[in-house]
């Protein structure tokens, strides 16, 4: 698969006449609990030519696609990402700390040694309790959730504790956040959850999780009240962004 992915990528930068500095798999298969029918979410970075960064019209700066049943291809402008770096952008942290790396460039290494000083637990916390949120109203209401539901909830919610406890950026494989987080009386149970998660389709359907459910009703409001709590100041200068945007690309072309 690896070998088609790559090839994929080179057609995308032949096709949109980028450079690709960075390419790693998200969702599922990177954090580690993915479904035999899972697909493959190919996120990547890349750097358009320098002319175009300079023109009246402006030009998208996400590529989507290909998508198909297996792999779904997805990229971010580097002026976006950085944009999304001041904002400490989940997503975006995560990418950089996939361990499913398709490619990495000197560029991108570059890039990800400035990432720690946008970074912000506040913002971070603010997502992930967003997400298990999210995806607690979709269980609170049925005698059988989805079992993928359960586990899109339980990773956010252990990645607030992580950077509650913490306060650096949480594992992305779940493996890793399980073995610092969870209590012992949990492990069993969600060893159970990951063990019936690699049989079971995306649409596989459980009984209630009753030590998972108290979990969340006793942690997120907790959490919630912590995250609000954190002083974290906007940052509003662009001088420093600006001068990495124009360095980054000025590297990346001249490779």
């Amino acid at each position: 698969m690896k070998k088609t992915i790559m090839k994929t990528l080179r057609e995308i930068e032949r096709r949109h006449d980028i450079r690709i500095i960075y390419a790693v798999e998200s969702g599922s298969r990177a954090w580690g609990f993915a479904s035999p029918d899972s697909d493959y979410d190919v996120r990547y970075i890349y750097v358009r030519r320098p002319k175009d960064y300079v023109r009246v019209d402006e030009i998208r700066d996400t590529i989507e696609g290909p998508l198909d049943d297996v792999l779904d291809f997805s990229g971010w402008d580097l002026r976006k990402a950085l944009f999304l770096l001041r904002k400490t952008n989940p997503s975006l942290m995560e990418w950089a700390h996939s361990h499913v790396v398709y490619l990495e460039t000197a560029v991108w290494q570059h890039f990800r040694r400035e990432m720690p000083a946008y970074f912000s637990v506040k913002a971070e916390m603010h997502h992930y309790l967003a997400m298990a949120q999210e995806n607690w109203k979709l269980i609170a209401p049925t005698a059988t959730p989805k079992l993928k539901r359960y586990l899109y909830m339980l990773r956010p919610l252990l990645c607030a504790q992580w950077l509650e406890r913490f306060g650096t950026m949480p594992p992305v494989a779940f493996s890793e956040l399980c073995a610092e987080m969870l209590t012992e009386d949990m492990r069993p149970v969600v060893a159970d959850m990951l063990e019936r998660k690699k049989h079971l389709d995306e649409r596989g359907l459980v009984d209630r999780i009753d030590a998972v459910d108290a979990l969340y009703q006793r942690e997120f409001v907790r959490l919630k009240a912590y995250a609000d709590a954190i002083d974290a100041p906007e940052r509003t200068d662009y001088a420093a962004m600006n001068g990495l945007f124009r360095q980054l690309i000025a590297e990346c072309w001249a490779e």
